[in-house]
């Protein structure tokens, strides 16, 4: 257990470069393998739910872990780990897994699949790190950069005639749990805020 609670930092870093190599391709206009990308994009993902897995296993009082890594010393800006945060990064590793299995196979002999698997790499660098932040300062860069991205991503493989609409939505629905936040919040403990708000982002986007 000690040594995926030291290295917990992997789960972050995997999908980001996954994100720069794919990117590089598209850029420089590198003749880019769509299996090999793909195998990158969901080993990074599979890689994460191994180590959290790993560490939910090895947690013997579910109440009492908690784990902070930082990227930097004497900045409060990495992951935070307990239980409940384990959980939800597992449920959405788990979720984008299942999701880049399923567009391989209708995507794989497309164009653009190369901007659906960057899409992906960097929603789950985005999504964690604004799951497992340990400050609201970073959950909040995080949730933003997070909503860009995916209004983009929407954006280039949306139908719809006006662009502006999955940004409506998302910020409709998110506004919606903010309101609902500030009236409910002395029904939540304090702790649970971050996880509720991360829940009303996600289900924004669908």
């Amino acid at each position: 257990m000690d040594f995926f609670a030291d290295y917990i930092l992997i789960i972050l870093l995997l999908p980001l470069l996954c994100f720069f190599i794919i990117l590089t391709g598209i850029l420089f206009k590198l003749k880019q393998s769509n299996k090999i990308n793909f195998f990158l994009s969901s080993l990074s993902t599979i890689t994460g739910l191994l180590f959290l897995f790993a560490l939910l296993k090895g947690i013997s009082n579910p109440s009492e872990f908690y784990i902070v890594k930082n990227f930097f010393p004497n900045i409060n800006f990495g992951v935070a780990l307990n239980s409940l945060s384990i959980i939800f990064a597992s449920v959405f590793l788990l979720i984008s897994l299942i999701i880049q299995i399923y567009s391989h196979g209708f995507m794989k002999n497309k164009e653009n699949y190369n901007i659906c698997l960057l899409g992906q790499s960097i929603y789950n660098f985005l999504f964690l790190g604004l799951i497992l932040a340990p400050n609201f300062i970073q959950f909040l860069i995080f949730e933003i950069l997070g909503l860009i991205s995916v209004y983009y991503f929407i954006k280039f493989f949306s139908k719809q005639d006006n662009p502006l609409y999955p940004l409506v939505n998302s910020t409709c629905i998110i506004l919606c749990f903010f309101y609902f936040l500030m009236k409910f919040r002395s029904l939540f403990p304090e702790v649970c805020l971050k996880y509720v708000l991360a829940a009303g982002i996600i289900i924004s986007l669908f």
